[in-house]
Parts: C-alpha cells; sequence; structure tokens
C-alpha cells in the first residue's frame, strides 16, 4: 500500500510450492537441530511413521527403529552439521557432516549426501551416501577392525 507516496506496508502471499519448500528444508534443518540438542523426542516429531531410513545400505524400517538409532546416535555424542543444497518436488538434498556416535576419531568427521523424501511435514525417507573419500575412510577403519 501506497500513502503519501510513500510504502506504508507489503503484503506478501508465497505459492504453495514455496510453501512446500519451506516446510520440507523447515524439518530437516530442524530435525539436525533436535537431534544436535540431543532431544529424541523433538526429533521424532519430524519422523513419518512409515519411514524408511537407508544409511548406505543399512536399512531402518519405521519409526520404532529410527528412534532407536537416534538414541543410540544421541547417546554416542552425535552431532550434525547440514547444507541444503537442493530442493525437487519432495525431496531435499543436503551435504552433511558427522562427529561422534562411535565414529573413530582418525577419520572424523564423516561427509555425505542426505536426500530427504518429506511428505506432508514429515521426513518419510531418508537415504544417507557417503562420499568417496568418508566411504574410503569407513572402509579401511572397518578392515583394520578386522585384523
Amino acid at each position: 500500500m501506497i500513502k503519501d507516496g510513500r510504502i506504508a506496508s507489503i503484503s506478501w502471499m508465497p505459492t504453495e510450492e514455496t510453501v512446500s519448500r519451506l516446510t520440507a528444508v523447515s524439518a530437516v534443518h530442524e530435525l539436525g537441530a533436535a537431534i544436535n540438542s540431543g532431544d529424541v523426542a523433538g526429533a521424532m516429531a519430524f519422523i513419518a511413521d512409515d519411514i524408511l531410513f537407508d544409511s548406505a545400505g543399512e536399512l531402518h524400517e519405521g519409526a520404532a527403529e529410527v528412534q532407536s538409532l537416534f538414541e543410540d546416535l544421541i547417546a554416542g555424542d552425535f552431532r550434525i552439521e547440514q547444507e541444503v543444497t537442493e530442493f525437487d518436488g519432495l525431496t531435499v538434498t543436503s551435504n552433511t557432516t558427522t562427529w561422534g556416535a562411535g565414529i573413530p576419531p582418525e577419520i572424523e568427521p564423516l561427509e555425505a549426501v542426505e536426500k530427504y523424501v518429506v511428505e506432508e511435514g514429515k521426513i518419510a525417507g531418508i537415504t544417507w551416501t557417503p562420499t568417496e573419500e568418508s566411504a574410503a575412510k569407513l572402509s579401511a577403519a572397518t578392515e583394520a577392525a578386522q585384523e
């Protein structure tokens, strides 16, 4: 609105796509923040009951399994940093860096690409794919532990 030749107020109405994107990206960031603060219940508030979490081929199916995973991660002083790099429909992609939760100090931090599928404000799917460098560090650490 213009009053006396000046802008007196501005109204903005986001599109449905913008609202979906903001909701999805917010869910991903809020999940990370809850995990970093040690809040399992807060993290689970963003998780769909039928979630499928693929952690480099290790599948966790359903909210109960993911909650157990989050409890273990948080007990191991797990920390995550996320940088959202893309949003495509219902999928949010982020580059992540993680520490703690049994990751040997010599290979910390681990870096990965995560894809989150967000449906109706809840995360219904997570795929964690380590970078080539992090996968090599994990492989070497696993081999060393088996010797």
